[in-house]
């Protein structure tokens, strides 16, 4: 019995050593109509792309989502997690520089879409953070942020 302990210990920390971030991340929006009025509690059918460049003609990841909307007209759902037409969100090149959203919708619920817009995608506090574990990482391991010894 002695062990037993030492073994799950290794079992539980080897779990959370293989974990992953999401392939998927929210995305909120209001649908209105030609007169700028609010869908409300409406059913649409959207196309989301991850384009390189606010001008891409291809995208490097494509999926559709059906979303209800609320009486404000307000939909919300995760990127990464509709059904995939062109590509996966974990082959999308992330570290290639900006990236953008492009919306189409179908306010009939079909395939009919009209773009509505492209939008660039910004930074989260998560990723503000995780571009300075590299240096932090640096710094552990003997140097500093700016290549001297640490310490």
């Amino acid at each position: 019995m002695q062990n037993a302990l030492p073994f799950f210990l290794l079992l539980l920390l080897t779990h959370i050593g293989f974990a992953q971030a999401p392939q998927k991340f929210n995305y909120q929006g209001i649908a209105r109509n030609a007169e700028g009025n609010p869908l409300a509690s409406k059913q649409l059918h959207l196309k989301l792309s991850i384009l390189p460049t606010a001008d891409a003609k291809d995208a490097e990841y494509e999926e559709t989502q059906l979303v209800t909307t609320n009486e404000f007209g307000l939909y919300t759902l995760q990127i990464g997690n509709g059904k995939s037409t062109l590509g996966s969100m974990k082959d999308v090149s992330w570290e290639t520089g900006n990236k953008y959203i492009k919306v189409a919708i179908d306010p009939q619920g079909g395939t009919q879409f009209k773009e509505i817009g492209t939008t660039q995608l910004l930074s989260v506090p998560y990723a503000i953070y995780a571009d300075k574990a590299g240096v932090a990482n640096e710094t552990i391991h003997g140097t500093s942020g700016n290549g001297t010894r640490a310490g």
